[in-house]
């Protein structure tokens, strides 16, 4: 396996910066003021530098986002700290725009948590880590938490996140695992515990948690970037044989030969090195020569844990792609619902250049083909809550023509009808107890029915 590095941000590197000091933060009021001042002053810095400045929203989200925020300044002197932050959250999440956000990742610092790990899969929601006293539920699906099934609880969380469902599924961990903050959104009846339906071995049982710190609190840029939560579960249990698209969790650029199928895997988890450590650049050069003196029929590229950077890093090589693989060859693209931002963009270029000779496998990607980027991480100055915010536009279905275009897109445009997957293979509850990866086994059946023709 070959590894190597990143550039500039261009659209979403800052919201992988913005994730790491929100998870970073504590509630800091100056002792000589009072916390309603605070807080007040908090509500004018957001109003101003957010909810003003984001270009995301529609005519009448943007309304109906103005009159809940006039509503939280009257009434946040009554709420709760939880309950300040989901008002936040649901205003910026009325714009339905998945780079317009409160980071909730901010919520597992400030907030209890109970003393579990959950993993949300293609079908369903289950336990993937637990505490030493709650070891035995490891496995278990979770058919409700207070009586509230995982459809009603995805959708609640939609309106305190932006994005596709594949996008919110990322972070709404921070959601779930807190009982302040299901007590806060009305969803629990105690604020210090969730009573969890369960499937274990196809017996139906019920368990109360009590929330505690028993599970140190997911924080930092490594529990952000480049791993999904599914590798960083399996490293809390200890557990190593991985499939390979959750191999090297510390690593953002992998690639290797597949020689027994004529194949070249490249995985991208993001398209700007956050560690510091990695190149891309140096990255792309190594992968490009390894793929053109072996020259396979087939390039998978496995864009699934791709959150973004700079779009800009990675153009060339994605566009090229097409020109790599021989006229009867192919090119297998694996998308997820962590495919975000710079990530879409990327898949985007591949799919625009390579067209039925590209295959997209997996999940659908994390926003829509239309999407604002480009603004900023902000923070607020007393509560310290932070935020991302969105200025120009993105649309990957007609080139982006528009004056308020982000610059990048209208030199090199993205023009397609879809990017969602044409083989849809969804991470399932099996898959994770068996640790495998469906979506890349169906790509070397596929490359074996090929290569038989």
């Amino acid at each position: 396996m070959n590894i190597k590095q990143v550039g500039g941000l261009a659209i979403i590197g800052l919201v992988a910066v913005g994730l790491y000091y929100a998870s970073q933060m504590t509630l800091v009021v100056d002792p000589d003021r009072s916390e309603i001042a605070a807080l007040q002053e908090d509500l004018v810095v957001f109003r101003k530098e957010f909810f003003e400045a984001d270009q995301s929203y529609s005519e009448e989200s943007r309304a109906r986002a103005g009159t809940l925020l006039s509503d939280l300044d009257a009434e946040a002197p009554t709420l709760s700290d939880a309950q300040v932050q989901l008002r936040l959250a649901e205003i910026a999440a009325l714009a339905q725009n998945g780079h317009t956000m409160f980071f909730t990742s901010q919520w597992s610092a400030r907030f209890n948590t109970l003393p579990i790990r959950l993993l949300v899969t293609g079908d369903g929601l289950l336990i993937g880590h637990a505490s030493q006293d709650y070891d035995h539920l490891v496995g278990a699906q979770v058919t409700a938490i207070e009586g509230h099934s995982w459809d009603d609880l995805s959708n609640a969380f939609a309106r305190y996140h932006g994005g596709r469902e594949g996008l919110r599924n990322q972070y709404i961990y921070y959601f779930l695992e807190s009982p302040e903050i299901l007590h806060a959104a009305s969803l629990a009846t105690a604020s210090d515990r969730l009573t969890l339906s369960l499937e274990v071995g196809g017996q139906a049982t019920e368990v109360s948690l009590f929330a505690d710190e028993s599970l140190p609190v997911m924080e930092g840029i490594d529990a952000i970037l480049p791993p999904v939560r599914i590798a960083q579960v399996y490293a809390e249990r200890g557990v190593t044989d991985l499939p390979l698209w959750l191999g090297e969790p510390g690593v953002t650029f992998r690639h290797t030969a597949l020689p027994d199928q004529n194949a070249h895997y490249v995985q991208f988890r993001a398209n700007t090195d956050f560690t510091g450590e990695e190149n891309v650049q140096d990255f792309i050069r190594g992968a490009r020569a390894e793929i053109e003196a072996a020259a396979p029929r087939y390039i998978i590229i496995d864009q699934r844990a791709n959150i973004g950077g700079d779009l800009n890093e990675t153009r060339n090589f994605m566009q090229a792609l097409a020109e790599m693989i021989p006229e009867d060859g192919h090119l297998f693209i694996i998308t997820g619902g962590r495919t975000f931002s710079a990530g879409i963009s990327s898949v985007g270029y591949a799919k625009q250049a390579a067209g039925d000779r590209a295959t997209i496998v997996g999940e659908p990607i994390g926003d829509r083909l239309e999407f604002y980027a480009e603004g900023g991480s902000m923070g607020l100055p007393n509560s310290e809550l932070r935020f991302l915010h969105a200025v120009e536009r993105h649309n990957y279905m007609t080139g982006c023509p528009e004056r308020d275009c982000h610059g990048a897109i209208r030199l090199n445009p993205i023009a397609v009808p879809t990017l969602d997957p044409e083989v849809a293979l969804p991470l399932s509850i099996q898959d994770y107890r068996e640790r495998r990866d469906s979506t890349l086994e169906w790509i070397l059946h596929d490359i074996e029915a090929r290569s038989a023709n």
